[in-house]
């Protein structure tokens, strides 16, 4: 995104609550996001605490595993491989993810 709190840096889709959401409420907001995309798996079963000086997020990661990627690819903006995206600035709760989970 070019503003806000994560403005320049490379980002996952998002979507951000003020409050804390159930998790079927989570999922109404994917599936009302990213229409036709119903096989949301939850990655971090209890949330990434993420500390700012000025706010204390809890973070859940989603994945979705799409049948016809590059078909897909509108939905999200665009496609990267492993090599791309190590050069690419992400808000450092995805850095971490991704690395622990071996996505970079």
């Amino acid at each position: 995104p070019q503003q806000g709190i994560w403005g320049n840096l490379y980002t996952l889709p998002f979507f951000q609550s003020p409050e804390s959401i159930s998790f079927e409420s989570a999922m109404k907001t994917l599936n009302g996001t990213f229409p036709n995309l119903n096989t949301w798996k939850l990655e971090t079963p209890e949330p990434i605490i993420h500390l700012l000086t000025h706010r204390r997020m809890h973070v859940y990661i989603f994945s979705n595993l799409l049948d016809v990627m590059p078909q897909n690819a509108y939905k999200f903006g665009s496609w990267i491989s492993k090599r791309e995206a190590k050069n690419l600035g992400f808000p450092r709760v995805f850095e971490k993810f991704l690395t622990h989970t071996g996505h970079l």
